[in-house]
């Protein structure tokens, strides 16, 4: 039997990933324009139920506590870019948000499954700052898609609005990817800085089936992680393709701990991951 997102519940390779059972007694969190942001008590569980229809949303989606989490499905998509032009406010067309528990009681599992980040108003992706509890949290990411993510130089000043498709900040303890499509990207892919608001040892991360495009009008950096680092990563069919012939010194940022030898320049063999058919989400391609 498949999932809502299409992959296979036993797919050879994919057993790492597993999706949190949740209590009974789980909330329920139906994003909207309305109700775009969900503060969980650190005690219960979230189970996130999403239209039939995109999400068009000012401001981001913003997931704050709670116990487990898992969201299946979802398809955010701006119709318009909400900030004006030169404003460092890009979180006003952020994709999901996504914040630790600083009162949990133990470890738990942030699961994001199917999600499609769409159209041509995405300004961040997926930010993820597990505060509190860098020590504790995994957060799963299976299937994800993202049609493109824009930037902004302002007043040519060297600095930058918004570009990241994936970025962490503080933590996660644990980081699971299989299944990650994010082209048209004008400034970065992943920005991984687990350690730039926090310190502390961390668990492992795996990185599977993931490919990177850049805008053909170019791109920055598609895979940065921290100088900081200090964790293992495990890397497995990692595609990063930078815009404009930009080349690999300048599309992987090699620092750290991490071997990127594993990463691949150049296009992936295909898209890991396309929308859902006949209706909302994404699933495994």
């Amino acid at each position: 039997m498949e999932s809502a997102t299409g992959a296979a519940a036993g797919e050879a390779g994919r057993e790492f990933l597993k999706t949190p059972a949740l209590a009974a007694d789980a909330l329920v969190w139906r994003p909207s324009a309305t109700n775009r942001t969900f503060t969980a008590p650190s005690d219960r569980d979230v189970r996130i139920e999403w239209p039939s229809t995109p999400v068009d949303v000012e401001g981001g989606l913003q997931l704050n506590g709670g116990r487990n989490v898992v969201s299946v499905g979802g398809t955010v998509k701006p119709s318009k870019r909400y900030f004006p032009s030169g404003q460092d406010t890009p979180n006003d067309n952020r994709c999901l948000y996504i914040t630790g528990n600083n009162r949990s009681a133990g470890p738990r599992t942030v699961h994001i499954e199917g999600l499609h980040c769409a159209g041509e108003h995405i300004w961040e992706g997926i930010n993820i700052d597990a505060r509190g509890e860098r020590g504790s949290l995994t957060v799963n990411l299976r299937n994800i898609l993202i049609d493109g993510v824009n930037v902004e130089y302002p007043g040519g000043s060297g600095k930058h609005i918004g570009g990241d498709a994936l970025q962490v900040w503080n933590g996660p303890h644990a980081l699971r990817v299989d299944g990650f499509t994010a082209k048209n990207l004008e400034y970065q892919g992943f920005f991984l800085q687990p350690y730039s608001r926090g310190s502390g040892s961390l668990g492992d991360w795996d990185i599977r089936n993931v490919n990177l495009v850049g805008a053909d009008s170019g791109s920055a950096f598609l895979l940065w992680v921290s100088s900081l680092n200090r964790i293992d990563v495990d890397w497995e069919n990692v595609y990063v393709e930078g815009g404009g012939d930009r080349s690999r010194s300048r599309t992987v940022w090699q620092s750290g701990s991490y071997d990127s030898s594993e990463v691949v320049s150049g296009l992936a063999p295909r898209d890991y991951v396309r929308p859902a058919g006949g209706g909302t989400g994404a699933r495994a391609a």
